[in-house]
């Protein structure tokens, strides 16, 4: 069984992902980046006019047109730009595969200067119909609106690192609450947050990285923290210093990001907004702590409380190698996130 990724340029996660795969899977899993490009105004402008004149060259990388493409069973696209011409291409060479385009982002969160990404979106999920691609979302609520096939949130998971030699699971924890991401939104609600928390004498380190193009005031500047790109990996070793983890999901996401899977893979508390987490398999009460639901004072004993284990199974449904299984078997999560209904898990419209 063999099985090739093809991957965006700029999603440096992804990898980690694949290389899990690579360790972990008896099937052959082989990767390469899908598309030309850097992310400069060039690139942009190639997006723009190379797909409207379907110029492979100038959109396809070396390496996807160099592949052996007709000696895969199983193809996978990541979510990337000039989607379509991807797979068009794809298909012309090897019209056997079972063919994937997955989303790791919600549809309609994309802001491209030179390219609209939902236009090209839509046009990939019209060739579900003519069965030439499987259109793959973690979202439910994209799920419902496009017709997609629900197989959840997945996460590269470190099973054996600790930081500095340290055990797994807590014995390395210095403060309480972490979070770090881009700030897409989430910087009002991370200072409020941090009020509250430090009224309580409740310790957090936010890492928040600022939003392109975005204008930010002055009082708002100094919560922009993260300048640089800190690699996965070392983000882990960062949150495992720490007893909580901070989850802040846009107002429109109906789907887990990665802090939940995280909390859940190394046994930490998870604070979240997202309401909809009460419906998956892994929730705990005593695990999570829900914004706007929970009461603020409780969260000081919610913090000191330990950590409830789950059972080593729940926790394995959301590691990249059972995912890659239900992909591929057609499984649906419908036993892991009891408040989908069938319709929404099958991709069905309604």
């Amino acid at each position: 069984m063999r099985i090739l990724v093809a991957l965006s340029p700029w999603d440096n996660l992804q990898w980690y992902l694949v290389a899990e795969l690579q360790r972990q899977h008896i099937w052959q899993v082989d990767a390469v980046t899908g598309i030309a490009c850097d992310g400069s105004l060039r690139s942009r402008l190639i997006y723009r006019f190379g797909a409207a004149v379907q110029n492979e060259h100038l959109i396809l990388s070396r390496a996807l047109r160099e592949a052996d493409l007709e000696s895969y069973d199983y193809i996978l696209v990541n979510e990337v730009t000039c989607a379509s011409n991807i797979i068009r291409y794809i298909r012309s060479r090897n019209s056997q595969a079972q063919l994937f385009y997955v989303m790791w982002n919600t549809a309609d969160t994309h802001k491209h200067f030179l390219y609209d990404f939902k236009k090209d979106f839509l046009r990939v999920v019209s060739m579900q119909e003519s069965g030439r691609v499987a259109v793959v979302s973690f979202d439910a609520g994209d799920c419902r609106r496009y017709g997609l096939r629900f197989n959840g949130q997945v996460v590269p998971f470190f099973a054996a690192e600790a930081p500095d030699g340290a055990a797994a699971y807590g014995a390395a924890e210095a403060e309480d609450c972490f979070f770090c991401g881009v700030d897409k939104g989430r910087l009002p609600i991370l200072r409020n947050l941090a009020e509250e928390l430090a009224a309580r004498g409740i310790t957090y380190r936010f890492l928040l990285a600022p939003q392109r193009r975005h204008h930010y005031t002055a009082a708002e500047r100094p919560w922009l923290t993260l300048h640089e790109q800190i690699p996965y990996d070392q983000m882990v070793r960062e949150l495992w210093r720490h007893r909580v983890i901070v989850d802040i999901v846009q107002a429109e996401q109906q789907g887990l990001t990665w802090r939940p899977i995280e909390a859940l893979f190394y046994h930490k508390k998870l604070i979240t907004n997202f309401a909809a987490i009460k419906d998956y398999d892994f929730y705990r009460h005593e695990n999570i702590f829900i914004l706007g639901e929970d009461r603020m004072e409780d969260f000081a004993a919610f913090v000191r409380q330990p950590y409830v284990p789950l059972p080593e199974q729940m926790v394995q449904q959301y590691q990249v190698t059972d995912w890659l299984e239900r992909l591929i078997t057609g499984e649906t999560m419908a036993n892991y996130s009891t408040g989908f209904t069938q319709m929404t898990i099958t991709g069905e419209r309604h």
